[in-house]
């Protein structure tokens, strides 16, 4: 079921956040939550073929196809709908009666229904769109998804919850889980084409959206990005930087950093890259709050959690089934070939005919005043300081 709220504001004169929340049916106790962050142009977020799409306008059909609705509403009900929001039939049930479900000996009532996922996306306050480099807008969004988090961790005390943020929403979902507390049950994130910041304005500040908090986060839960490889709004070496960052903190038999190449996907993720961009999305996430359920009985129990002592547990932790960077998708055959693993900037080799690679532009450094900057990711789209 699908609920447009309006959450509080972190601070006490600030507008209320919009969102639409997905909770499972009446009778189904919730097991995780799942925090979906927009991009810079806000709206209903990537999978969508026309761009930014209003957040009221979540129904028509501009808005079909996106990544965040259909992930709220098959992990809330348990069904699985196309992109049209219809439920699509189960071939293993379809003319076959309900199987009858006996109750439970000791209490003589029906068992109760299998646990469910409250799914929050939400708007920001303020639209960052052009403006999105500058340090209040910034302060504005940590603030929305931190206001939101809190939320879901209120009303669901107790349960696993995953962050997914996408192009903007990315540095925001880094912020943010730097200021939450220690004790919420932040169990993984997941960054969709996310951009990045750096530099000394952003580390010194208490957003400090860098490849720093990336991998102090990798101390605490699961890891994805998920990034198209013709992304031209945020170059896919960011993608990999990031993760060349997280993957430096953990050992190589560590299974709970991925990183996601689809191949011949562009930033929003739309057409029938959507299929293969979704897929992986949403196996991740049903793995990482497995995961995570672990890992929270396990600090209920006064257990020692494996993510911060790497001593035994009392609670067995589920692992996640795929690990380092794996290629999906297919390429549409207007576009170039791919040769995976050469050239380019950005740790995945040089001199090969990845052509379609982006390239660092001179005129955008001098434009956002990172002329000089010796940073890997300088001049390249999706990276600013």
């Amino acid at each position: 079921m699908r609920t447009k709220i309006n959450i509080s504001s972190s601070t006490t004169d600030g507008p209320a956040i919009p969102g639409y929340l997905y909770t499972p049916p009446d009778g189904t106790t919730v097991q995780g939550c799942v925090l979906c962050l927009p991009g810079s142009g806000g709206g209903v977020g990537p999978g969508i073929a026309v761009h930014p799409q209003l957040f009221a306008d979540v129904d028509k059909r501009g808005c079909h196809g996106g990544l965040y609705m259909r992930l709220g509403q098959e992990l809330s009900t348990g069904h699985t709908v196309d992109w049209q929001s219809r439920r699509k039939p189960n071939p293993s049930t379809t003319n076959t009666k309900p199987r009858f479900q006996p109750p439970n000996p000791a209490t003589g009532k029906p068992k109760p229904k299998r646990g469910g996922t409250a799914v929050l996306q939400i708007d920001w306050t303020i639209i960052p769109r052009k403006r999105l480099r500058r340090m209040d807008m910034m302060s504005s969004a940590v603030g929305d998804a931190e206001a939101a988090a809190n939320y879901l961790l209120a009303t669901f005390p107790g349960v696993p919850l995953v962050v997914c943020g996408f192009s903007f929403g990315g540095p925001v979902m880094w912020a943010m889980t730097k200021k939450l507390s220690d004790c919420a049950t932040v169990v993984g994130v997941a960054s969709i084409a996310g951009s990045a910041r750096g530099g000394t304005q952003y580390e010194e500040s208490e957003f400090g959206a860098t490849a720093d908090n990336v991998a102090a986060f990798r101390r605490r839960g699961a890891i994805l990005f998920l990034h198209g490889t013709h992304d031209k709004n945020v170059a896919l070496q960011v993608a990999e930087h990031l993760y060349d960052r997280a993957a430096s903190v953990g050992g190589s038999d560590d299974n709970t950093l991925l990183m996601v190449r689809v191949r011949g996907a562009k930033h929003m993720f739309e057409s029938f890259y959507r299929d293969a961009a979704y897929k992986e999305l949403k196996a991740w996430v049903v793995a990482a709050l497995k995961r995570g359920r672990g890992t929270v009985a396990c600090v209920a129990k006064g257990g020692v959690c494996l993510e911060s002592k790497g001593e035994a547990k009392e609670v067995a932790v589920r692992a996640m089934p795929k690990k380092g960077v794996i290629v999906v998708g297919g390429m549409n055959r207007k576009k170039k070939s791919v040769v995976e693993g050469k050239g380019g900037r950005g740790g995945r080799g040089r001199g090969g005919n990845e052509t379609w690679r982006v390239k660092p532009s001179k005129k955008r450094m001098k434009k956002i005043g990172l002329l000089g900057s010796d940073h890997p990711l300088a001049g390249l789209v999706g990276y600013s300081e």
